[in-house]
């Protein structure tokens, strides 16, 4: 005896059914290649679920255009035609959604799927640099972020990738320490990276001397010996004579100073 909601069949139980338990029952879908909601109506047989996340909006499209007969999963969303505004459905309730992207979180923004994913995979994805990621490139490229890092033997620092590199590719780096050509200075030799920035390179210079920032004091306090044409003589203190050079006295060229 066919129970409620039993599909309407005039075909044997045999067909579909095995002895000993009518559970587990399989139905032959040959020749059936659409119309698959005459049936799969959520009353004859399962329907699309109530939970939008777990279907996307039909489209009017019958289920055969994404699903097969052996499974509802694995199926296959024909994107035809659709060329821009993903997130009409791609909102995260319709579809999956920028939301879902956790492990980095995916980089807020307002343009359209499209402009970086294509419809077969949302991996490997075409970056696009929007204005808003100016000096926050460690956001994404960092362990956390996920996106490609420094590579080993890179020199140590904190700043900012775009400081040396542009987002149309790693190289060239167009580092500069002074937009005036002026560094070092003039002296006659070109000190060490770390020499004036320690360990990692920062933006910043952490001068021995802070109290002397930006001159010559502030990494030379501990070679200032007073002498009678310091300014102040004898007594002349290191903060007088801070600015070593630019008086005329010394020239940083000379090895004898």
């Amino acid at each position: 005896m066919k129970h409620a909601g039993h599909l309407p069949t005039t075909q044997d139980c045999s067909i579909c059914h095995v002895p000993g338990t009518f559970l587990n029952a399989f139905f032959d879908h040959t020749g059936i290649v659409d119309n698959c909601a005459s049936c799969h109506n959520g009353t004859n047989a399962t329907g699309m679920p109530p939970v939008p996340l777990e279907h996307p909006d039909p489209l009017g499209k019958d289920c055969s255009i994404c699903h097969n007969t052996t499974a509802f999963i694995g199926a296959s969303y024909d994107h035809t035609g659709i060329v821009d505004g993903c997130a009409t459905c791609h909102d995260g309730n319709t579809a999956i959604g920028m939301d879902a992207k956790t492990n980095p979180a995916h980089w807020p923004t307002s343009r359209d799927c499209s402009d970086c994913h294509t419809t077969a995979t949302f991996l490997s994805g075409t970056w696009i640099h929007e204005v808003n990621s100016a000096g926050q490139c460690d956001s994404c490229h960092s362990q956390a972020g996920g996106a490609r890092t420094k590579p080993a033997g890179h020199l140590s620092t904190t700043s900012q990738c775009d400081v040396c590199h542009s987002t149309n590719g790693w190289v060239p780096s167009n580092f500069s320490h002074d937009p005036n050509g002026n560094y070092p200075g003039d002296h006659r030799r070109q000190p060490t990276c770390s020499a004036c920035h320690g360990a990692t390179i920062s933006a910043t210079i952490p001068y021995p001397f802070t109290a002397y920032t930006p001159d010559c004091a502030a990494c030379h306090a501990n070679d200032f010996e007073p002498k009678d044409k310091h300014i102040g003589g004898e007594s002349g203190t290191i903060q007088q004579n801070k600015d070593c050079a630019s008086a005329g006295c010394h020239s940083v060229r000379d090895d004898e100073f």
